[in-house]
């Protein structure tokens, strides 16, 4: 459900970010705030080239109108070799992620009829403070226990 670490993404201003800078709170052009960041390992995912955009499996992105998982894409090329540890996600106030006229979910992936019963939900009218009622996460000095007592977490902890 994630992007190759360097998928580039055009903020509200114009300039031009790799996903795995983009940091919660940036204003995304077409896409809205972000309002996490998620990295994740890409261990026996399969990676696809859609258009110049490589994207995992089983993302889920708007395709004539219809929502499909990336490798159904009639674009999509498997790529085989794909060997980077992590791959990258996030989280949006309009939940999704539009690259290069592609329309992708975000993390969350909630679209359609999915979207429309948790706004019904939460009493909201649009998707522009969801995140507050549904993107949860630990704060960066709190504390766990880890099982290989390290000092740091990292992906695959």
């Amino acid at each position: 459900r994630c992007f190759d670490k360097n998928t580039i993404l055009e903020l509200e201003d114009g300039s031009k970010r790799s996903i795995k800078d983009v940091k919660v709170g940036d204003k995304l052009k077409y896409s809205g705030k972000v309002t996490a960041t998620i990295k994740v390992p890409s261990i026996d995912l399969k990676m696809y080239n859609i258009n110049g955009i490589i994207v995992s499996e089983s993302h889920i992105m708007n395709y004539n109108g219809k929502w499909i998982y990336s490798d159904e894409h009639p674009d999509a090329q498997i790529i085989l070799d794909y060997n980077e540890e992590v791959i990258y996600c996030l989280n949006t106030t309009s939940k999704k992620i539009i690259i290069n006229d592609m329309i992708f979910t975000d993390w969350d992936e909630i679209y359609n009829e999915h979207l429309e019963h948790i706004l019904k939900i939460y009493n909201l009218n649009n998707t522009e403070n969801l995140h507050k009622h549904i993107d949860k996460g630990f704060r960066e000095n709190c504390i766990v226990s880890l099982h290989n007592c390290k000092k740091e977490i990292n992906v695959s902890d």
